[in-house]
């Protein structure tokens, strides 16, 4: 039986990284900590991975990789961030410590405890102050406070203007303590080929990190630490701020709290926003012009039910048909009501994983209209490979998974003989029988499944069109589909 040494997991994580003078392997990492805990769980190996997971990584250490571990202190020595100084900060002589120092501060010291230093390490006295800031919104005007350094008198000797930027040097982040450099204007033009390259790599690695997440979110205290980290040697020039870099990439956005997907909003900022989700800072794009030769490509799709093995279709639709007419032959063809709505999404591989995001393309209703109804199919810049979800009615939620094959030419057809949408293909037919049928000793395929007769019975009754009328007249009957 372990004996018991009184430390608590917590505590000997936290004397494993103390003692750490490099890297390590995650495994290693764990076993060193069960060795100075030992743990009568289930799983402690599995207890303690969560613990470092969930509340050390970006705060004590950084994962560089799957499996490797740095303590925080070591990984981001070194690190330099960009700091543009506002209107606001340059007029009242302050540096917001937010979002300056977002992420880069530890959560267990107060600010009052951060340390400044020039280039020539002499100590650059300051004093955390509070600045009310007043703003706009569509909701009316609001303030917050804001926590501030007064640096006005190193701003003056600095000569600092208004394009100037900061570089911050972290020399130590357990202290916390950084070096302030004035990067002047012209400076910052003279790398501006270096620094654009570097912001192309920040949010590529961001990016890569999001596509990699287990969700489709990254939390700021993690992703940040662990993206400039793992950038720390590989660009020549600092990059810009992250909070800037990620405004300006078209994938990615902050909502605050999350790095996420561009088109990623939250109800109650769809309503605000009055759009549909796009991408930050852009205008809803308009639907691509389309020539007359994409108007009449035929499109190939697999259509597959996502929850009956064995059923689909193999539809050709023309590019100048819309999701409107795509929607009503799926409807007729999978026999269901015409009276709820349907939608479609465009499902995008994240990354190298198996997981897909959905991004919503149409929700239509039952008179063919809705937001999207109109999106032609060639509009939609779909390639072979490419994927959708489609969903008819969505509290019964019957899912469907369409995948484009092909893009083809239309065939020749002088006589006009041919029409879209069509099924070209599908799969072999698994009968069911009708039940009044079988007690007949007969054996015909059924059209309906009556579902008044299995509530009654405990168990499928399939119905001909024979026996439909009269004997189950007033029932409720779905027709099958093969």
């Amino acid at each position: 039986m372990p004996q018991d040494t009184g430390i608590t997991r917590e505590e000997a994580i936290t004397q494993v990284t103390a003692a750490l003078a490099g890297p390590i392997s995650l495994d290693e990492f764990v076993e060193r900590v069960l060795a100075i805990w030992p743990s009568q769980a289930k799983n402690p190996k599995t207890s303690v991975r969560q613990m470092i997971r969930n509340y050390h990584l970006g705060k004590t250490l950084i994962m560089t990789d799957k499996e490797t571990l740095t303590p925080i202190q070591l990984a981001l020595a070194g690190v330099q961030i960009r700091v543009g100084l506002a209107h606001e900060e340059l007029k009242e002589g302050m540096l917001f410590v937010y979002p300056a120092f977002q992420f880069f501060l530890p959560q267990t010291k107060p600010v009052t405890e951060l340390q400044l230093v020039d280039q020539e390490d002499h100590i650059i006295p300051t004093e955390v102050t509070e600045m009310t800031i007043q703003r706009q919104s569509i909701l009316g005007a609001y303030s917050y406070k804001q926590e501030a350094l007064k640096l006005g008198w190193w701003f003056k000797k600095m000569r600092l203007s208004r394009q100037d930027n900061l570089l911050v040097t972290i020399l130590d982040i357990t202290i916390p303590k950084f070096r302030l450099q004035a990067e002047p204007h012209h400076e910052y033009r003279h790398h501006r080929k270096e620094i654009a390259a570097a912001n192309q790599q920040l949010a590529d690695t961001l990016f890569s990190m999001l596509e990699a997440a287990r969700n489709e979110h990254l939390w700021g205290s993690t992703a940040v630490p662990t993206a400039y980290a793992l950038l720390k040697d590989a660009t020549p020039y600092p990059a810009d701020h992250w909070l800037e870099v990620v405004e300006k990439d078209q994938r990615l956005r902050w909502n605050g709290t999350f790095i996420t997907y561009s088109d990623r909003f939250s109800p109650i900022e769809n309503l605000l926003r009055g759009q549909k989700p796009t991408a930050r800072g852009q205008r809803p794009s308009r639907p691509p012009k389309l020539s007359k030769q994409q108007k009449q490509q035929i499109y190939r799709f697999h259509v597959a039910a996502k929850h009956r093995k064995g059923l689909w279709r193999r539809i050709e639709i023309q590019g100048s048909q819309t999701l409107s007419d795509f929607n009503r032959y799926l409807v007729n063809e999978f026999k269901h009501d015409f009276d709820h709505m349907a939608g479609f999404w465009k499902l995008v591989r994240r990354g190298q994983t198996k997981n897909y995001r959905e991004i919503e393309l149409a929700t239509i209703d039952p008179f063919d209209d809705g937001e999207g109804a109109n999106t032609r199919i060639a509009a939609l810049e779909m390639q072979p490979g490419d994927k959708m979800k489609y969903v008819f009615d969505f509290a019964d939620w019957h899912e469907y998974v369409i995948e484009l094959e092909t893009i083809t030419e239309p065939e020749n057809d002088p006589k006009g003989d041919v029409t879209y949408p069509r099924v070209v293909a599908q799969n072999r037919p698994s009968y069911r029988y009708c039940t009044d049928c079988a007690e007949e000793e007969r054996k015909t395929v059924a059209v309906y499944l009556c579902y008044s007769c299995a509530k009654m019975q405990g168990g499928p009754v399939y119905v001909c069109k024979a026996h439909a009328s009269p004997e189950h007249d007033d029932h409720y009957l779905q027709e099958l589909v093969y």
